[in-house]
Protein backbone atom coordinates (compact mmCIF):
# COMPACT_ATOMS: atom_id res chain seq x y z
CA UNK A 1 0.00 0.00 0.00
CA UNK A 2 2.85 2.30 0.94
CA UNK A 3 4.44 1.71 -2.63
CA UNK A 4 0.80 2.11 -4.22
CA UNK A 5 0.41 5.26 -2.73
CA UNK A 6 3.95 6.46 -3.68
CA UNK A 7 3.65 5.36 -7.11
CA UNK A 8 -0.13 6.78 -7.95
CA UNK A 9 0.68 9.66 -5.80
CA UNK A 10 -2.40 9.77 -3.55
CA UNK A 11 -2.50 12.77 -1.43
CA UNK A 12 -2.34 11.08 2.05
CA UNK A 13 -1.00 12.75 5.11
CA UNK A 14 2.81 12.13 5.37
CA UNK A 15 5.35 12.65 8.17
CA UNK A 16 7.64 15.37 7.91
CA UNK A 17 10.92 14.71 8.88
CA UNK A 18 13.32 17.78 10.02
CA UNK A 19 16.89 17.45 8.30
CA UNK A 20 18.58 18.12 11.46
CA UNK A 21 18.94 16.73 14.78
CA UNK A 22 18.34 18.71 17.08
CA UNK A 23 15.77 19.80 19.89
CA UNK A 24 12.63 21.05 18.91
CA UNK A 25 12.46 24.72 20.79
CA UNK A 26 15.87 26.79 20.12
CA UNK A 27 15.41 28.27 24.23
CA UNK A 28 16.80 25.00 25.38
CA UNK A 29 19.27 22.12 25.03
CA UNK A 30 19.30 18.84 24.71
CA UNK A 31 19.21 18.66 29.49
CA UNK A 32 16.11 19.86 30.83
CA UNK A 33 16.67 21.02 34.60
CA UNK A 34 13.88 18.10 36.07
CA UNK A 35 13.19 21.09 38.89
CA UNK A 36 12.38 23.77 36.48
CA UNK A 37 11.05 26.93 38.54
CA UNK A 38 9.91 24.77 41.91
CA UNK A 39 11.99 25.38 45.09
CA UNK A 40 14.49 22.92 46.29
CA UNK A 41 12.70 21.77 48.92
CA UNK A 42 9.96 19.92 46.57
CA UNK A 43 12.96 17.18 46.22
CA UNK A 44 13.04 16.30 49.35
CA UNK A 45 9.09 16.41 49.92
CA UNK A 46 9.41 14.00 46.67
CA UNK A 47 11.41 11.20 48.67
CA UNK A 48 8.17 9.99 50.66
CA UNK A 49 6.10 8.89 48.02
CA UNK A 50 8.99 7.62 45.83
CA UNK A 51 10.37 5.40 48.95
CA UNK A 52 6.28 3.98 48.92
CA UNK A 53 6.17 4.05 45.50
CA UNK A 54 9.11 1.52 45.55
CA UNK A 55 8.11 -0.56 48.71
CA UNK A 56 4.82 -1.13 46.46
CA UNK A 57 6.82 -2.52 43.06
CA UNK A 58 9.11 -4.63 45.47
CA UNK A 59 6.37 -5.98 46.80
CA UNK A 60 3.66 -6.70 44.46
CA UNK A 61 7.07 -8.33 42.12
CA UNK A 62 7.39 -10.78 45.37
CA UNK A 63 3.52 -11.72 45.39
CA UNK A 64 4.07 -12.62 41.63
CA UNK A 65 7.11 -14.57 42.63
CA UNK A 66 5.35 -16.14 45.02
CA UNK A 67 2.62 -17.44 43.68
CA UNK A 68 4.71 -18.75 40.73
CA UNK A 69 7.02 -20.72 42.44
CA UNK A 70 4.63 -22.91 44.42
CA UNK A 71 6.02 -26.11 45.64
CA UNK A 72 3.24 -27.47 43.13
CA UNK A 73 4.37 -26.15 40.56
CA UNK A 74 7.69 -28.16 40.39
CA UNK A 75 9.81 -25.47 39.15
CA UNK A 76 13.54 -25.41 39.57
CA UNK A 77 15.78 -22.04 40.37
CA UNK A 78 17.95 -21.25 37.07
CA UNK A 79 20.98 -19.58 36.78
CA UNK A 80 18.76 -15.87 36.27
CA UNK A 81 16.24 -16.51 39.05
CA UNK A 82 16.51 -13.01 40.36
CA UNK A 83 17.15 -11.79 36.65
CA UNK A 84 13.60 -10.69 36.80
CA UNK A 85 13.15 -8.39 39.79
CA UNK A 86 16.86 -6.96 38.52
CA UNK A 87 15.33 -6.00 34.73
CA UNK A 88 12.48 -4.09 36.48
CA UNK A 89 14.42 -2.43 39.04
CA UNK A 90 16.59 -1.02 36.27
CA UNK A 91 13.59 -0.47 33.77
CA UNK A 92 12.15 1.44 36.62
CA UNK A 93 15.07 3.29 36.75
CA UNK A 94 15.13 4.40 33.31
CA UNK A 95 11.36 4.67 32.46
CA UNK A 96 11.71 7.27 35.81
CA UNK A 97 14.34 9.33 34.18
CA UNK A 98 12.75 9.32 30.78
CA UNK A 99 9.14 10.47 32.14
CA UNK A 100 8.03 6.89 30.76
CA UNK A 101 4.79 4.92 33.09
CA UNK A 102 6.27 2.15 35.40
CA UNK A 103 5.91 -1.80 35.03
CA UNK A 104 5.03 -4.31 37.03
CA UNK A 105 4.76 -8.06 37.35
CA UNK A 106 1.12 -8.66 37.30
CA UNK A 107 -0.44 -10.60 40.17
CA UNK A 108 -3.44 -12.78 38.99
CA UNK A 109 -6.99 -11.11 40.16
CA UNK A 110 -7.81 -13.70 42.03
CA UNK A 111 -5.21 -16.50 42.57
CA UNK A 112 -7.05 -19.71 43.55
CA UNK A 113 -8.54 -21.65 41.29
CA UNK A 114 -12.51 -21.79 40.20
Amino acid sequence: MVLLDFVVGIPSPKLQVPHAFKPTRDDRGWFINPIGPNPWWTVLAALVPALLCTILIFMDQQISAVIVNRKEHKLKKGCGYHLDLFVVAVMLGVCSVMGLPWFVAARPSCPSPT
